[in-house]
């Protein structure tokens, strides 16, 4: 069983349910999508995850991520995408 499959069965069976079905009643629910944009957007990107997030689109995967709409997989799959040849670039 995975971490999220465990967290799944806590939340749905176990002894999150109750906590987690009166927090969803209340008035703090809406808040907590205007609570996550603040950190994500206005605290954790720019602070401490434009590096990561560059580092993981420089990488293979982020190259096709970024190219994607440009290729075309062939019989054995995608091409490889070297960092001279992005078309994003």
């Amino acid at each position: 069983m995975t971490f999220a499959s465990r967290m799944q069965h806590r939340i749905y069976w176990g002894p999150l349910k109750k906590p987690l079905e009166w927090s969803l009643k209340t008035w703090l629910a809406p808040w907590s999508y205007l609570a996550s944009i603040a950190y994500h957007d206005w605290f954790w990107y720019p602070f401490k995850g434009k590096a990561p997030v560059q580092q993981a689109l420089d990488s293979p995967w982020g190259r096709l991520f970024q190219n994607y709409e440009h290729l075309t997989p062939n019989e054995e799959g995608w091409p490889t995408l070297e960092p001279a040849t992005s078309l994003s670039a």
